[in-house]
């Protein structure tokens, strides 16, 4: 078992390696460091299993060594054994709170007691390195989409939280991308789930080879997708990333034996210019998406502060036709049609009208709204 003493004092150092030489277990091998900046080069230079590390040591105390070790990936892979000349419960308990496994006093050290605390220690490492890892795999897989390995919609919140905070303080901007794959239910239908999902793997691949190293990417849920990005100088930067996505997306995909000729629409607002908050750049971000969307996909939007009027009217003629249609009070008038041959009706044409109310809309605003939000088969029955 390879130990690794960190004591400035040489005879408690001594002390020490007596009680190791002593024990019965007597096959310790043993290297030592009189600080902790040189028990830190040694950590990165060898492999140990446990460390006996002095709690008093100049310049750098021994719990900021053991914040540092912990610090590290699988929380750095050695035990620790706080030795200390002071017997105060409360710095005994920062220790392990700081990450230790144990604490011995020095005037308590002895070959029996010491063995059996690296044994104890090596054995409660080793079983909080299980539970750390079990807790990395839950907090992957509570921050990642696990079709496509994207951060999901929790990660992209918090990181847009963090990039919000980091802009009021840089005075750059935060860019997003909100990104939306065109006519996607059409693939699920004709050629499955299954040739759906491997789409949206490749357009992650896609997409990623447009981005910067430092740009966020992440899924929010079926086809919608999302891009942040951070210290942005202008609204060009964020329209040249924006094209380029939109020209990787020429080339047809190969799916399962088939091509298939993908778009995607994108909708773009930056912080602060458009948004005051996290919750408003998202929504400003979907509102040009969703606009991209009408004007004929395939194309990408930035946000404008008209397009939000529009959505709110549109929302409400949505809900307030829910509503009309449930009481089904919509108007009905009946154009005739004549023979052009003969002069005679033929038959009639059914026209509906929005009810006679204070607030009322024509059919050319009603009846787009019916068709995207599929309210048009209930409007015609």
């Amino acid at each position: 078992m390879r130990i690794l003493i960190v004591d400035d004092d040489e005879i408690d150092s001594a002390l020490v390696k007596r009680a190791l030489s002593t024990s019965l277990q007597n096959s310790y091998e043993v290297k030592e460091a009189d600080s902790v900046a040189k028990g830190l080069a040694l950590i990165e230079a060898e492999t140990f299993d446990v460390i006996l590390l002095d709690y008093h040591m100049p310049e750098v105390n021994g719990i900021e060594m053991i914040i540092d070790i912990r610090s590290r990936p699988n929380l750095g892979n050695t035990a620790i054994i706080v030795i200390s000349a002071a017997q105060d419960s409360s710095i005994a308990l920062n220790c392990i709170e700081a990450g230790a496994q144990d604490f011995i006093t020095k005037i308590d050290i002895s070959h029996v007691k010491l063995h059996q605390a690296i044994i104890h220690s090596k054995k409660r490492f080793e079983m909080e390195q299980r539970m750390h890892e079990s807790y990395l795999a839950l907090k992957n897989m509570a921050e990642t989409d696990q079709l496509t390995g994207l951060h999901n919609r929790y990660y992209f919140d918090e990181t847009l939280k963090f990039m919000i905070a980091n802009s009021d303080r840089s005075k750059l901007s935060v860019g997003m991308l909100a990104l939306d794959l065109d006519d996607f239910k059409h693939v699920n239908d004709s050629l499955g789930h299954h040739a759906g999902d491997q789409l949206l793997v490749d357009l992650v691949g896609r997409v990623k080879e447009c981005l910067r190293i430092n740009d966020g990417f992440a899924r929010l849920g079926g086809d919608e997708f999302a891009i942040t990005l951070a210290n942005v100088h202008s609204v060009e930067e964020v329209n040249m990333i924006a094209n380029r996505i939109l020209t990787s997306f020429q080339k047809p995909f190969l799916i399962e034996g088939h091509r298939i000729k993908c778009t995607i629409s994108m909708g773009a607002a930056l912080y602060p210019n458009d948004a005051d908050s996290r919750v408003q750049l998202v929504k400003c971000a979907d509102i040009a998406m969703y606009r991209a969307k009408q004007n004929g996909k395939n194309a990408l939007r930035f946000y404008e502060s008209h397009y939000q009027n529009e959505f709110n009217r549109r929302f409400l003629i949505q809900s307030e036709m829910t509503e009309i249609l449930r009481k089904s009070s919509f108007r009905l008038f009946y154009q005739p049609v004549f023979c052009a041959h003969n002069d005679q009706i033929t038959g009639v044409e059914a026209l509906i009208r929005w009810p006679d109310s204070p607030k009322s809309y024509t059919p050319d605003e009603f009846i787009p709204v019916a068709e995207e939000t599929r309210l048009i088969h209930d409007l015609g029955q």
